[in-house]
């Protein structure tokens, strides 16, 4: 609570509102905001998450819109209980899109300047001091620019390793964040795609418990143990090498089940979503479920800059089920 408080105090009186709102008492409420971090302090559980992501620098090579993806893979508990959240500031002018569950404030998004997608890096060092994930998700979408979601990545402490996948208009790039070190990882020297699963590739600060795990328990190295893993490996093959990666590409990649061990799209997707970059407004592509399975929704958001002002125009899909509204007044 004191790291909430101290970096993003804004979502913790949002998290009391939750609390209130809901009758459930806020101690309650908050350790349902802990996905990762239960799973990291809860005990050693290194193979727990699946998801898959993806970034693409298109303008870095000529191309139009940039892009980042991902398939967001939980357990199945959560999977009756998709949510797209509309966040409307007044005081702002601004709007964003929060993927998540009932209950919990992000777990991934878009704002009219980025979007944020995640991994969970459970072999990186954590802290119970630190920020949890989802109010790191939403501390990113409350930023104006890459440059200040990069500082911020930077700035806080983490409580849990994780892998931010961050893009805008101008740059897409891949963050792993441990609770004492932030390392970009790029897959090779071009730096026009980077992609992710769960495995730490840039960031060495690793759990002792975790090398303990692999010493003891699987006689390997880190580099032994996350050679050949099944979802990175598709990843790669699918990706490295493209001048340009456009989105029918970036949707059969999340559909594809490539490797039949460790498929991209596979029992734990529960969401999946594309995020799409233009000069004048952003789109979210959200599949709420497997998406071999599932068609995707259409969101966006129009920038028109006024003279005095900033307006956002939202353009949604025609289900309206999948959608609550939130107005937040200063």
């Amino acid at each position: 609570m004191d790291a909430i408080k101290k970096w993003t105090p804004h979502l913790y009186e949002e998290i009391k509102g939750v609390s209130e709102g809901s009758g459930i008492q806020l101690n309650k409420i908050m350790m349902y905001q802990l996905v990762d971090e239960m799973w990291n302090n809860g005990g050693v559980v290194f193979e727990a998450h699946h998801c898959s992501s993806i970034g693409v620098d298109n303008r870095s090579s000529g191309g139009l819109v940039n892009y980042i993806a991902q398939n967001v893979d939980v357990t199945p508990f959560y999977h009756k209980y998709q949510v797209l959240l509309q966040i409307e500031d007044e005081a702002t002018q601004t709007v964003k899109y929060v993927v998540t569950v009932p209950g919990v404030i992000g777990v991934n998004g878009l704002n009219q300047h980025l979007g944020v997608n995640v991994n969970t890096l459970m072999d990186l060092q954590l802290s119970a001091s630190g920020l949890p994930v989802c109010c790191v998700v939403r501390g990113v979408l409350d930023q104006d620019s890459f440059e200040d979601a990069e500082a911020f990545l930077k700035e806080i402490e983490h409580a849990s390793g994780q892998n931010y996948m961050v893009g805008s208009k101008e740059r897409v790039a891949s963050f792993e964040c441990s609770a004492v070190k932030v390392a970009a990882f790029w897959p090779d020297s071009t730096h026009r795609y980077t992609f992710h699963a769960n495995n730490s590739l840039a960031n060495d600060t690793y759990q002792p418990e975790y090398i303990n795990y692999l010493r003891d328990s699987l006689q390997l190295t880190h580099a032994e143990y996350i050679k050949d893993k099944g979802r990175f490996e598709s990843l790669k093959a699918r990706i490295i090498g493209n001048e340009s990666t456009e989105l029918e590409t970036l949707k059969e990649v999340l559909q594809s089940k490539d490797n039949e061990a460790d498929p991209i799209c596979n029992s734990y997707t529960w969401v999946s979503t594309i995020m799409q970059f233009h000069e004048d407004h952003n789109v979210l592509f959200i599949s709420p479920g497997a998406p071999d399975s599932v068609l995707y929704e259409v969101f966006r958001v129009e920038q028109t800059n006024g003279p005095t002002s900033f307006t956002n125009k939202v353009s949604t899909s025609s289900n309206p089920d999948i959608l609550l509204s939130i107005s937040r007044k200063k």
